[in-house]
């Protein structure tokens, strides 16, 4: 009796160890910040997809051996039908799902002719940087939106009307702000379409 006694201890004992977790899986998104007109795209994600229903900045997976910026380049036109000029680098962000760990290494990017197509996304709107965060967006994304935000040094001006002629000095602010953007981009990209053709 004693024999079994100590057997059925060992056997508890094997039962109760914690089973090593499993290293979640990691994956490399390039993502988008496309702008035209003062305005940025967000596309929602597909309802049957992970974090289905959600609003997001446009991107997608990596491919063995493409770079960051081909990956972009290449879901803009999978996934809307747009081609884009990629610019400089925003943020690279790391979040984790359950089972999947992801992360997101963002662009500026300057959207090119043509229209928003839904090729891989439910909804696509172009919306005003102030109205983003009325979108409901995933974790990894509000992260970026930070970023954004931070970046960001144009004036805030009372929707009021208190201070006189705000409307017209801040859309004077945001053309200027977005003819900068637009020469700094068209600078940074060009080497870039001389080398990746």
């Amino acid at each position: 009796m004693t024999a079994m006694h100590n057997r059925t201890r060992r056997n508890n004992g094997r039962a109760r160890a914690k089973r090593p977790r499993r290293t979640a899986a990691h994956i490399e998104v390039g993502a988008a910040i496309v702008r035209r007109r003062g305005r940025i795209l967000l596309c929602k994600r597909r309802a049957d997809a992970m974090l289905g229903g959600l609003w997001e900045f446009p991107g997608g997976k990596r491919r063995r051996g493409e770079s960051i910026r081909q990956c972009i380049r290449r879901e803009l036109m999978e996934e809307c039908g747009l081609p884009v000029q990629v610019g400089e680098h925003l943020i690279d962000v790391t979040h984790t799902y359950p089972r999947l760990r992801v992360t997101l290494r963002c662009y500026h990017c300057l959207a090119g002719p043509g229209r928003v197509r839904l090729l891989g996304c439910d909804d696509a709107r172009w919306v005003r940087p102030e109205d983003i965060r009325r979108f409901p967006l995933p974790a990894a994304d509000v992260r970026i939106l930070e970023a954004l935000d931070a970046l960001s040094s144009t004036p805030k001006f009372r929707a009021s009307g208190q201070r006189r002629g705000g409307g017209r000095a801040a859309n004077q602010c945001r053309d200027r702000e977005g003819a900068a953007k637009s020469r700094v981009l068209a600078h940074s990209t060009a080497p870039l379409r001389s080398r990746l053709g």
